[in-house]
């Protein structure tokens, strides 16, 4: 056989490989799922039984990568330059996605431009609560003393850009309704103050919290979310306390995949999320019990629809508030 013979039966059956790899069934390896988040917390604990299940149904090992530097910067940014082929998804929420565009200015992706939205799997809904000794016994009287008492009323936050400190500032430029903002590095470090009393008012997750309200060591005034919370229905949320506090800054998890990543497979992947969101052993297990709001079945599609209002609500509160990434 010549030379230029054996590089032309070379190169047919490189081209022959190439496209039998390329025809094979996705996924092909194992897929890399970035959490922009550190090990041990709420989006840590969702992420990891996602993982496991999509392992089982994709057929291929689903490992979580956990990125958080930089407030999970870094885990978004590697997730966007990832190549689009569905073997690097990410599982991430409100901050990296609808939040921090409004934030920063040297963001190093684009939410909108970077990430191909597959499927909401739940919220994480909170308790706005007040320590036991505290009189007030509904947001109304709560919100009356604190504008009685102008930043007397001491109120548990994690960071200048946290939920917390974002009713914070809302009800003051909003509503003339002035907390004293007491500052911890973390929201766990918040809610233990707020159970010792170090601080009158403090917000955290309806799952873990529920608990300890029933118990009596935290008195729950309000829920965020639109619906009433099932772990105590009888607590009203924002909006039903008709206090005009009906600021909604939902917290949502979901899954993406680096734009670009075949139509096909972004279908794939909704469609086994959807089975999962559809089976009640999971969703009990993987997100009920980690105090997670169970998401219906949804489209691509009507995630993308939730993430434009969703932005929106963080463009209009970044520019009411003036909260600043510091």
């Amino acid at each position: 056989m010549t030379k230029p013979l054996r590089l032309c039966v070379a190169g047919a059956l490189g081209c022959l490989f190439i496209g039998s790899a390329a025809s094979q069934p996705y996924p092909r390896k194992a897929v890399t799922m970035i959490l922009p988040n550190a090990p041990g917390g709420a989006f840590d604990a969702a992420a990891r039984p996602l993982a496991q299940a999509l392992s089982q149904s994709l057929g291929q090992a689903v490992v979580v990568d956990n990125r958080p530097a930089a407030g999970g910067i870094v885990g978004a940014q590697a997730a966007a330059r990832a190549t689009p082929d569905g073997h690097t998804i990410i599982f991430t929420g409100s901050a990296q996605i609808s939040l921090f565009p409004f934030l920063r200015k040297d963001l190093p992706y684009n939410p909108e431009r970077d990430f191909a939205p597959i499927s909401r799997l739940g919220f994480l809904d909170s308790f706005l609560m007040v320590h036991p000794t505290m009189t007030v016994n509904s947001l109304r009287e709560l919100l009356d003393l604190a504008r009685a008492k102008p930043d007397s009323i001491t109120f548990g936050t994690w960071g200048p850009t946290s939920a917390s400190n974002m009713y914070i500032e809302w009800l003051k430029r909003a509503r003339n309704i002035s907390f004293y903002a007491v500052p911890y590095k973390t929201a766990p470090q918040a809610l233990n103050a707020g159970i010792a009393g170090e601080v009158q008012v403090t917000v955290f997750g309806q799952g873990q919290t529920a608990p300890l309200v029933k118990a009596g060591k935290l008195k729950a005034l309000a829920a965020t979310g639109t619906k009433r919370s099932p772990f105590l229905a009888q607590i009203p949320t924002l909006k039903e306390s008709n206090t005009g506090f009906d600021l909604e800054t939902p917290l949502w998890v979901g899954l993406f995949a680096p734009a670009g990543t075949p139509r096909d497979v972004i279908l794939r992947l909704n469609k086994e999320v959807n089975a999962l969101l559809a089976d009640h052993n999971y969703t009990d297990k993987a997100l009920t019990a980690l105090g997670y709001l169970a998401d219906e079945p949804g489209t691509p599609e009507s995630f993308a629809e939730f993430l434009k209002s969703d932005r929106k609500t963080y463009d209009d509160l970044v520019k009411l508030t003036g909260i600043k990434d510091e």
